[in-house]
């Protein structure tokens, strides 16, 4: 399921999803696989995670529907248990991150930087 890429990490595409690591095994695809299942049913916590965690002191007052729609495409990597949107609308500079742990369960921390 995963392949090298050009940054010596192993990638794999599901559902729309990018999932990486840098040691592939049956577990991780395993993971990969439930987590690809779940993504979108689990947006809505992630959305209320990031406006409790002050999303909006960077980007202004936004609704969880306002976030959702604005993701994009997520990078999961699921050694270091991290979303990364590298292709949201919200603005062309700042890169989102959270950690989470499980299969999308609880989310910890959530990174803007730019």
């Amino acid at each position: 399921m995963f392949a090298l890429n050009e940054n010596n990490e192993y990638e794999a595409e599901i559902s729309g999803i990018k999932f990486v690591c840098e040691s592939p095994d049956e577990s991780l695809e395993e993971a990969a696989a439930e987590i690809a299942g779940i993504y979108e049913s689990k947006l809505n916590s992630i959305a209320e995670f990031m406006i409790d965690e002050g999303i909006s002191d960077c980007f202004g007052e936004l609704s969880p529907e306002k976030i959702i729609s604005s993701l994009g495409k997520p990078v999961i990597d699921l050694e270091r248990s991290l979303i990364t949107y590298l292709e949201h609308t919200l603005d062309d500079i700042h890169i989102i991150e959270l950690e989470y742990d499980g299969l999308l369960d609880e989310f910890f921390y959530l990174s803007i930087d730019g």
